[in-house]
């Protein structure tokens, strides 16, 4: 598989694309054109053909819009998660937490976090127990990370030889 289309058209249904930061160049108007997307597609029930949305991980795409069942079939995710390192909150956390002496360090909530959003992520694609997808996680980091996943998709991950990238097969 070469491209989220091509995943999109074996799944005939919608697939995320999720980058792990947003470029400067998408504007509030590319993230409202999004929404109006997905409120036309639910309107017309009868459409058959799905659709690519491509976002970032933490933005309303992976986390606030509901996109159902056949609404998102398949979610590409290309690098980790991270929280900004510049972002003046985590910048807090970390100084408060290096001088609270709570026993997490802030390199290991640094992480927590980035491992919640990627769940979250996860969780567009397999919302119930009846519910299927296909999860393709597109950095070679992702093959030491396994730990970091909910467990009840750990015996999905399969790996990929060619650039030792796991993906998850939901289709089991």
């Amino acid at each position: 598989m070469t491209s989220p289309l091509e995943l999109q058209s074996l799944t005939i249904s919608g697939v995320e694309v999720l980058f792990p930061y947003k470029p400067y160049d998408i504007q509030l108007d590319y993230m409202k054109s999004i929404i109006h997307c997905c409120q036309q597609q639910k309107v017309d029930e009868n459409q058959s053909s799905g659709a690519v949305f491509f976002g970032v991980f933490r933005g309303k795409l992976s986390e606030g819009i509901d996109l159902p069942d056949d609404y998102c079939r398949g979610v590409i995710m290309t690098g980790l998660p991270f929280p900004a390192v510049m972002d003046p909150r985590v910048i807090l956390k970390k100084e408060y937490l290096n001088k609270a002496n709570t026993g997490l360090t802030p390199s290991v909530w640094y992480a927590l976090q980035m491992k919640r959003a990627l769940n979250q992520a996860i969780g567009r694609v397999v919302r119930h127990k009846d519910d299927f997808g296909v999860i393709i996680l597109m950095d070679s980091r992702f093959a030491t990370l396994s730990d970091g996943l909910s467990k009840w998709i750990e015996r999905f991950i399969e790996h990929n030889d060619n650039n030792q990238s796991p993906y998850v097969n939901q289709n089991q």
